[in-house]
């Protein structure tokens, strides 16, 4: 009995240190990174408001967690929905491009056109047509989004089998019966890719224009704490700002492991 219970003390001992060494293999360069921030914020002697400490940030998160909730939201519920409105438009332009290449060498060219504009640019011209609010910051998260969505889907649904194409045609197929049946169905793991892409650049996105809009979420709030030399708070939200990138990454991959899976 005794035996057992040795062996299964040091299994779940080299569980733990396998598992330790897993994650200290994954964060060492993040681990650096604060030591070196710390190291050079302490040795050069730079005032709080030019320059805080990691434990600062640490100290700011755990005292005043409550500023950050309201946020925090904001900025999710931008994400999703720019992540979702990117892919959806992204989709919709590929299917029609997919369904005539007149209407895409008329089309592909102006959406290119649009996604390279500046978000600076932008702006102005979406405030204008969308008024002043959340409406505005919505609209330039989906543009942002779009290009991504778009270029993932177009490959998507060209990535059929081998000769399934020649052979929907020899059968007298129409093109929405081989769209439905057979460019849709293909495109579905290069639309799981597109959403783990933009898992990460629709919060980016969403930063960017509640940092220009300045109507809400952790963008806005970035820019007033930097107006007002709070570094500290800046900076506890760029942290949860990251926090909320890596979870939504985090899960969309899971989406796109499930979905490659039950695909192939």
């Amino acid at each position: 009995m005794k035996g057992v219970v040795d062996q299964t003390f040091v299994a779940k001992t080299s569980g733990a240190q396998s598992l330790m060494a897993r994650a200290l293999v994954q964060t060492w360069a993040v681990i650096l990174l604060l030591g070196a921030w710390y190291l050079w914020v302490r040795k050069s002697g730079l005032n709080r408001i030019v320059m805080v400490t990691p434990l600062a940030v640490a100290r700011e998160l755990i005292h005043n967690p409550g500023q950050y909730v309201q946020p925090a939201l904001h900025t999710i519920a931008v994400a999703l929905f720019g992540m979702g409105g990117g892919l959806i438009c992204g989709l919709a332009l590929a299917i029609i491009t997919w369904m005539s290449r007149m209407i895409a060498g008329l089309t592909i060219p102006l959406a290119l056109l649009l996604t390279s504009v500046p978000v600076v640019c932008l702006i102005p011209v979406l405030t204008r047509i969308f008024g002043y609010d959340d409406r505005t910051v919505f609209v330039t998260v989906i543009i942002l989004c779009f290009l991504p969505g778009f270029v993932f889907a177009s490959a998507g649904l060209r990535a059929m089998p081998p000769m399934t194409r020649e052979y929907f045609f020899v059968q007298g197929a129409s093109r929405w019966s081989q769209f439905a049946r057979l460019a849709l169905p293909s495109a579905v793991p290069s639309l799981a890719v597109a959403l783990r892409v933009l898992s990460v650049q629709s919060v980016l996105s969403a930063l960017i224009a509640e940092f220009l809009m300045q109507t809400g979420g952790l963008g806005f709030m970035i820019a007033t704490s930097t107006a007002d030399l709070a570094m500290d708070q800046a900076l506890a939200a760029s942290t949860i700002t990251i926090f909320i990138a890596l979870t939504l990454h985090f899960f969309t991959t899971l989406v796109q492991r499930a979905v490659l899976k039950y695909h192939n």
